[in-house]
């Protein structure tokens, strides 16, 4: 079994990146949100035939990691992640017409789709998030089970380090065996139900209810600046999904 205490810097790596100073971190939530939202749309909305029209969408999250200071390998660990999924559903359309341009369309709207979400991670506060997607009136019901698992998620990790270290100082530096992994897995989920038993009994004491309490500093109205950066990226975003730039700049060089 892997070593689980490894997973813990990776799951609160994006808290960490999320408070750096850079003018990127220092946008308001909304502003992030929505041109995350706004890149999305553009990227899911070609058609898989279009690959090239793609490429120019490149530029995006490039460009605002170099300016937040967010390193590559925080991308590559969660287009990992996606990597199966993305995989599975490409080699589904490999066999249909035109195939191979659809699974090259899949593929690259997987990179740009989780580097953009990654970005927005990676800059902005979960809790931030949160009150932005309240601002949207998205329901609690869909934002509470995200909050969730953003916060318990290396809590679980960590429970699961330790039963890990636990069985591994028993059998003396042995690793969960396969045998006993159903059993291994019964007592994390025991032991879920029990934490989530305790925070819950926590959050109505406090007046809460069933809902989250969540902190955020990012109640504030938009500044100018913010609805500035809102109305340039989308305005981006739009002229290039209805624009080709790479067929456009590839012209320029062919008929000079």
């Amino acid at each position: 079994m892997p070593n689980l205490y490894k997973a813990i810097p990776f799951i609160n790596e994006a808290e960490l990146l999320a408070q750096g100073t850079s003018f990127v971190h220092k946008l308001h939530p909304l502003a992030k949100l929505t041109g995350t939202l706004a890149y999305i749309a553009c990227v899911i909305s070609f058609p898989r035939t279009n690959t090239t029209g793609l490429s120019a969408f490149l530029l995006y999250p490039v460009i605002t990691a170099a300016v937040a200071n967010i390193p590559l390998r925080f991308f590559v660990a969660r287009l990992l992640i996606a990597a199966p999924l993305s995989l599975a559903a490409a080699l589904a359309g490999l066999f249909a017409p035109m195939g191979a341009q659809a699974f090259i369309s899949v593929l690259i709207k997987t990179v740009l789709t989780v580097s953009a979400v990654s970005l927005l991670t990676a800059t902005t506060k979960m809790t931030d998030v949160d009150a932005q997607l309240a601002r949207l009136y998205v329901p609690a019901v869909f934002r509470a089970p995200f909050m969730m698992i953003g916060r318990y998620l290396s809590a679980l990790t960590e429970e699961a380090a330790a039963m890990s270290r636990a069985y591994s100082m028993r059998s003396r530096g042995g690793k969960v065996a396969m045998r006993n992994m159903g059993s291994f897995l019964g007592q994390l989920i025991l032991r879920s139900f029990d934490r989530a038993g305790r925070v819950s009994l926590a959050m109505k004491l406090r007046g809460n209810g069933n809902a989250i309490a969540i902190t955020s500093t990012a109640h504030n109205a938009p500044r100018a600046r913010d609805l500035v950066y809102i109305a340039a990226l989308c305005a981006a975003f739009v002229l290039l999904r209805i624009f080709d730039i790479s067929i456009i700049i590839g012209s320029l060089f062919i008929n000079p």
